[in-house]
């Protein structure tokens, strides 16, 4: 499956609310980092080694479908998918267990992970075509790449469905 390179975006308006059209080129983003390391080790005073993994696009996907309100919330539930061994234990390493880990500890480990992944924190610059304010709006490159392909599997089902519906073939016989 290919996006192809141009991003299109629609932006609201700070200024009056209106929403705004911006589109680039996924050529333009620096990508020329080194892939991220697929495990890390946090060396803690009071614990010794904690192994992490990073969040995976997986992650993020069930994240959003979990439905947790808040950011601490969430950010609990995401660290508690990368701890894989705390110390000596390796078992109960759950939602609740991250919880409770102290705010020290759990900023560590956050610390560890952010910085062990790539800078992606881009912007678009964009000028709103009703006032003409200037806005700079950030660009998720996971979410945008999860939402078009989410979007574009539900454009694939409405084809299937169309062409079945119209032919009376079926989908297997389509796809």
């Amino acid at each position: 499956l290919s996006l192809g390179p141009h991003v299109s975006a629609r932006v609201p308006c700070p200024a009056c609310g209106e929403i705004s059209e911006a589109g680039f080129s996924l050529d333009v983003l620096p990508l020329g980092f080194e892939p991220p390391p697929r495990r890390l080790t946090v060396y803690l005073d009071d614990v010794g080694e904690v192994e992490l993994r990073l969040p995976t696009a997986g992650d993020q996907e069930d994240l959003l479908d979990a439905g947790l309100q808040g950011d601490a919330e969430q950010r609990s539930w995401l660290l508690a998918r990368c701890i894989e061994r705390y110390g000596d234990r390796r078992d109960g390493l759950d939602l609740d267990f991250a919880r409770d880990l102290p705010v020290r500890v759990r900023a560590e480990l956050e610390s560890a992970i952010e910085s062990s992944l790539p800078d992606l924190d881009l912007e678009m610059a964009v000028e709103c075509s009703h006032c003409g304010t200037p806005i700079a709006a950030p660009f998720d490159v996971p979410s945008f790449f999860f939402f078009e392909l989410r979007d574009r599997a539900a454009g694939l089902l409405a084809d299937v469905h169309r062409l079945a519906r119209a032919y009376h073939w079926s989908e297997r016989d389509i796809l």
